[in-house]
């Protein structure tokens, strides 16, 4: 049975190199015959080792599926949701007899290459113990934005059973109680992400993977439809600048015979995105702690909440100083994506017009183009419609609104509402490749045993403390790619 486990981790690793060298190849401007060569002998191995590759992974399910406590195989999810890890970490399955991808852990060591890595970190989320939406984030993450194997192990780390009954644990105030594996468990977290940030005091506790907000990419299920749409960035630990570039406009030139060719470079722009530290705090009485028998989880999503609140609230509002640009904020500040209206502190239809005629064409015709406004301003669209005088969408007056004048249409609750006297940003449109959210892989968790009332002399008051944070940052790239009606 051991050699068969092992088999599974080669082929998964094998594939992971086959990858990284094939995308090395497509990069080159042109293929010479050994090039191609190569390139036909990497494409037929890879399609030979995936058939190899599934036939194992499917066998070792079958056999390991007499061996899982729960009785179910792994990635079995007809509920949707299995039971809670963290009053029942067994339920995070750490399989007895087939492929363990946390073994390096439990086996005191973690050096393993970023290939092994980015194919233990695969299996870890498959046997995850949580809902098909988080392994499809998980592995969306995986294959996205990890470059160097540091999410990967990130997420073997934050996944391993032994962290998560260590972190439920943590929480209730029972760091005394923990096992050899679940210190093991911990002191490697510990010393991943001090070997990743020279900034982070150490100490804390990452939270599990499978309920840390900053590594879903996807947008489901989040507060915020800018979230949503716009362009999700995923950073390994320690990362506080995100640099995108960004790229004028050239334009050609028809030259004729044995003429020199116009100058036609590019001018490059770096824009630097800052991440800033997002903290929630949360206290709770001794009495509590002590007698909840759901309190793990219930602070996480606590906390996990209130991050995700503000974080909707500032990808609109945020003003860029110390905080992220939310994105109106960022649009209005460039006068030429603003579009004044018809009349002041009037809201008529022939804005809608005047907005979209102001994109630029290239913007229009993006995949990635979106309105979004207030749903009070939605309403008085779709009145312009009643009549089906204005071809807004097939139907204005259905009440259904999935596109306007030929693109999608979304609604944030943060965006203005009101048509009063002073400036009112009502409506955006824009191509939200062009507006980035990068974040810091990994929310971290610190439990504060003692509150005190801060008086002198300062007395405990009977009340613990939960204290979380994770960093991200936002900013429109090219101001040029929107435009904001003011009304």
């Amino acid at each position: 049975m051991g050699a068969h486990n092992d088999k599974v981790t080669l082929l998964r690793a094998r594939l992971e190199e086959i990858k990284t060298e094939t995308g090395k190849l497509a990069k080159l401007p042109s293929l010479n015959d050994a090039d191609k060569k190569r390139f036909d002998t990497l494409s037929a191995e890879w399609n030979s080792t995936k058939k190899e590759y599934d036939r194992e992974k499917e066998l070792a399910a079958i056999r390991a599926a007499s061996d899982l406590p729960n009785g179910r195989l792994p990635g079995d999810n007809s509920d949707k949701m299995e039971r809670d890890p963290f009053r029942d970490p067994g339920d995070v399955t750490r399989p007895r007899s087939f492929n363990d991808p946390w073994s390096p852990i439990s086996e005191g060591r973690f050096s393993v290459s970023d290939s092994e890595a980015r194919a233990r970190a695969f299996d870890a989320i498959v046997m995850g113990g949580q809902s098909d939406q988080w392994r499809k984030d998980a592995t969306d993450a995986l294959e996205r934005f990890d470059t160097n194997g540091n999410i990967a192990r990130q997420t073997l780390l934050s996944t391993n059973p032994d962290y998560v009954s260590a972190y439920a644990k943590y929480l209730r105030g029972d760091e005394d109680l923990l096992s050899d594996a679940e210190r093991n468990a911990v002191a490697k977290v510990r010393d991943f992400t001090r070997a990743m940030t020279t900034v982070d005091a150490a100490g804390g506790f990452l939270l599990p993977g499978f309920v840390d907000p900053t590594v879903t990419v996807s947008g489901a299920g989040s507060y915020s439809v800018i979230y949503d749409i716009a362009d999700v960035e995923l950073l390994g630990p320690g990362a506080d600048v995100a640099n995108f570039v960004t790229a004028a406009q050239v334009t050609a030139s028809i030259d004729g015979e044995n003429v020199a060719v116009s100058d036609d470079a590019a001018t490059l722009t770096n824009n630097a995105i800052t991440l800033y530290k997002e903290a929630v705090f949360t206290p709770v009485s001794i009495e509590i702690a002590a007698t909840a028998s759901n309190l793990t989880e219930t602070v996480t999503n606590i906390m996990t909440d209130a991050y995700a609140n503000l974080q909707a609230q500032l990808l609109v509002t945020g003003t860029g100083s110390s905080q992220p640009w939310g994105v109106v904020v960022a649009v209005a500040a460039t006068a030429g994506s603003r579009v004044a209206a018809i009349s002041n502190d009037a809201f008529v239809v022939g804005d809608v017009y005047a907005t979209y005629n102001s994109l630029p064409a290239r913007f229009k015709r993006s995949p990635r183009t979106a309105w979004v406004c207030n749903p009070a301003i939605s309403n008085l669209i779709r009145a312009f419609g009643t009549a089906d005088s204005h071809a807004f969408t097939s139907h204005l007056e259905s009440g259904k609104t999935p596109t306007l004048l030929g693109l999608p249409w979304y609604e944030d609750s943060t965006m203005d509402s009101a048509l009063g006297t002073g400036d009112d940003d009502v409506l955006l449109v824009m191509d939200w490749s062009n507006y980035k959210i990068p974040q810091r892989a990994g929310m971290t968790t610190e439990y504060i045993p003692h509150l005190f009332d801060g008086a002198t002399p300062s007395l405990p008051t009977g009340t613990r403390g939960f204290y979380a944070w994770g960093y991200w940052g936002s900013d429109s790239i090219l101001d040029d790619a929107a435009r904001l009606l003011r009304v």
